[in-house]
């Protein structure tokens, strides 16, 4: 991806023959979940349960959606999105055709939005109309004026209205079919696994947030050594924002990665904590003592 440094190639080659790199992509763990876990829970969130399985299906159709939008590998899509499947489903339909999320949080405002469009020069947005009390009107209204490179708004309408010429991204899955398409249809935009993946922002504690191109096999590897313990039974809570790197390199990226369970908590207050924790009580499974002396090789792709 244009202004992006690439890994050079000896690094590269020798990241994959000592086995610290995978060679896979997002989409490809998914698949993996997918195959070894297919009707275990993948996420939960206030709303909705899905499997892998089902999962996998909705992020196909978003994929498809992208496609027929005119997506193309490489393109940013802004995601600002709190803590519900659906950023899941945008993030690895994305994935499915090498177009590159930029993690946003739903508390970025008009300011780090607007750098967001100047610099990385996104695409597309993708974000709620409402947020329990935040109302994301006035912040489209607002952007739309100054984003140069913004040609898709995609919202969660929540079966509100939709603002001018925005779409529905529960439509746009639930209106794409892909058993109209071949199986494999598409394999054939899958990206490198040196590809850029994502690209994440920083804390901008000095500055403006800045955004940090990561790829496939670069973050995918931070993923896999952070979550060592995770186990598919497991069910992994996550109450920070999901479009921050802490909750990629974590809960969620763990989750996927070992094909747990994925409990998404719209607040970190106590309350809706614990309310999670007691609507989720039946996914638990049996405790598991960890070792503490030092960490085993994590599992290999084939025993996943």
């Amino acid at each position: 991806m244009e202004g992006a440094v690439p890994y050079p190639a000896e690094a590269i080659r020798e990241y994959v023959e000592k086995g610290w790199w995978l060679n896979l992509t997002f989409g490809d763990v998914l698949d993996r979940s997918v195959a070894n876990h297919a009707n275990r829970t993948a996420v939960i969130d206030e709303r909705t349960r899905l499997t892998y399985a089902q999962l996998k299906e909705k992020a196909d159709r978003f994929a498809i959606a992208l496609l027929n939008l005119g997506v193309r590998k490489y393109d940013r899509i802004l995601i600002q999105l709190p803590n519900r499947h659906e950023f899941l489903v945008a993030f690895y339909g994305m994935h499915r055709i090498g177009a590159v999320p930029v993690l946003a949080i739903p508390r970025h405002g008009y300011r780090e939005i607007i750098h967001f469009f100047d610099v990385m020069e996104p695409v597309g947005w993708i974000l709620p109309l409402k947020d329990r009390d935040e109302d994301f009107h006035p912040l489209i209204e607002n952007v739309r004026i100054q984003a140069r490179s913004l040609r898709h708004l995609i919202v969660i309408d929540d079966g509100n209205a939709l603002p001018p010429n925005a779409l529905s991204l529960e439509r746009l899955v639930a209106d794409t079919n892909p058993k109209t398409y071949p199986r494999d249809y598409l394999s054939q935009f899958r990206p490198d696994p040196n590809d850029v993946a994502l690209i994440l922002l920083t804390g901008g504690t000095t500055g403006m947030p800045k955004g940090v191109p990561r790829t496939h096999n670069s973050y995918l590897t931070n993923i896999r050594y952070t979550n060592i313990d995770t186990r598919p039974e497991d069910v992994r809570t996550l109450v920070t924002p999901i479009g921050h790197s802490m909750a990629h390199q974590g809960a969620v990226g763990g989750s996927i990665f070992y094909g747990a369970t994925l409990c998404l908590i719209p607040s970190p207050r106590t309350i809706p904590v614990l309310e999670a924790v007691e609507k989720t009580q039946d996914y638990h499974a049996q405790p598991r003592a960890y070792a503490t002396g030092g960490h085993p090789q994590p599992p290999g792709p084939a025993s996943i």
